[in-house]
């Protein structure tokens, strides 16, 4: 296949392998690996290949076994500790249970956040991290404070929405601790409960 082909062809599935990466890895910066090798893996092979008669079942077939290949790197990586460096580290943190909780609910966030939409997306980060007021949120968008208000609102439902679905056991309990630990925005009440 061409060069110019088998750009067309993986740059129309940035988005869905970046989506399928998201789903099935523990961090971020994990999925954000995994995608990367999945889409180099699906350049190079369309490069080499002319004999390809399926390319959606071919590009899913190199992302099944890039995730195969992923997950069993990561189960041998495992490291082994003395139970002296392990006593030590539970010593040092007491906390760890909650630490962890607030680490995976804060981990769900950041992912149904990168699954807003853009407009969404812009109005909360710029709402609860930058600590932007709605009337300069509207400024800057170009769009009225209510079309800001109704965003925010939205955004807050899918939020809420995608966080219980990820996790029916550990239900996030209050949204706005949530981006309070994840933006360290404590100086603010969330508008929902003004």
């Amino acid at each position: 296949m061409n060069k110019q082909d088998a750009e067309r062809i993986t740059t129309e599935y940035l988005k869905p392998v970046y989506g399928f990466a998201l789903k099935r890895c523990r961090s971020l910066q994990d999925a954000e690996d995994l995608s990367q090798d999945i889409v180099l893996r699906i350049f190079t092979a369309l490069l080499k290949r002319e004999d390809i008669v399926d390319v959606q079942k071919y590009v899913w077939t190199i992302a099944h076994n890039c995730l195969t290949n992923y997950y069993r790197n990561n189960s041998i990586s495992a490291e082994v500790l003395s139970t002296e460096e392990l006593s030590g580290m539970v010593a040092d943190n007491t906390d760890f249970e909650s630490d962890f909780i607030i680490d995976t609910e804060t981990a769900k966030l950041r992912t149904e956040i990168a699954y807003l939409s853009e407009i969404q997306r812009e109005t909360v980060i710029g709402y609860y991290y930058e600590n932007k007021k709605q009337n300069q949120i509207a400024e800057e968008m170009g769009i009225p404070v209510g079309t800001v208000k109704w965003h925010l609102f939205e955004a807050r439902k899918e939020l809420k929405r995608g966080i219980t679905l990820l996790s029916p056991v550990i239900v996030c309990y209050d949204l706005c601790l949530c981006f309070n630990l994840l933006f360290n925005c404590n100086n603010r009440v969330c508008p929902q409960h003004n």
